[in-house]
């Protein structure tokens, strides 16, 4: 599916939710959605922001709805339900029983998480080894590496310049 498929599908979503029997509080929360396509989002379906400057705002997650082991329509209405129930529910309502009364009357499956094919995205692992003694001192993501040592460059052994050398998975 592309960018514009989702974009209609939500506009059409957003539409048939402000004609179901809801109070006029949830249709005034419901008249301030928009919609969001995030490339970030690798794992999470969707997300709705019902408190704050972003409210309203639904987020959808670009690579899993462009993915083509997802290219099925009804996986994409059922997570924008999803996101809509949320913002029409009173604040703190979480996946309750309350959300889930508005779900279901929205089209919605009511579950929590989906099913969907995701890509993991690979860690980029670097070995750090000490210029003077030529120790290993670590494989690991730089993320993970203490941030004395990655600042520095520095090795604990030593106090020797530390090599970096990104490594294959």
């Amino acid at each position: 599916m592309n960018k514009s498929a989702i974009q209609t599908i939500a506009a059409q979503e957003l539409a048939r939710a402000l004609e179901l029997p809801l109070t006029s509080e949830q249709l005034d929360r419901l008249g301030k959605v928009f919609f969001v396509l995030s490339a970030r989002m690798t794992s999470t379906a969707g997300t709705a922001t019902f408190r704050g400057p972003s409210q309203g705002r639904v987020k959808l997650s670009l690579p899993i709805f462009t993915d083509p082991r997802n290219d099925d329509e009804s996986n994409l209405r059922n997570t924008i339900r999803h996101e809509l129930a949320h913002i029409a529910a009173p604040d703190g309502a979480g996946h309750g029983p309350t959300w889930k009364r508005i779900a279901r009357s929205m089209g919605c499956t009511a579950e929590r998480c989906h099913e969907m094919a995701v890509t993991r995205k690979t860690r980029r692992m670097f070995r750090f080894t000490c210029s003077c003694c030529s120790k290993e001192l670590a494989t690991i993501a730089r993320a993970q590496m203490p941030s004395r040592i990655v600042q520095n460059r520095v090795s604990v052994c030593c106090r020797a310049v530390l090599r970096v050398k990104e490594v294959a998975n």
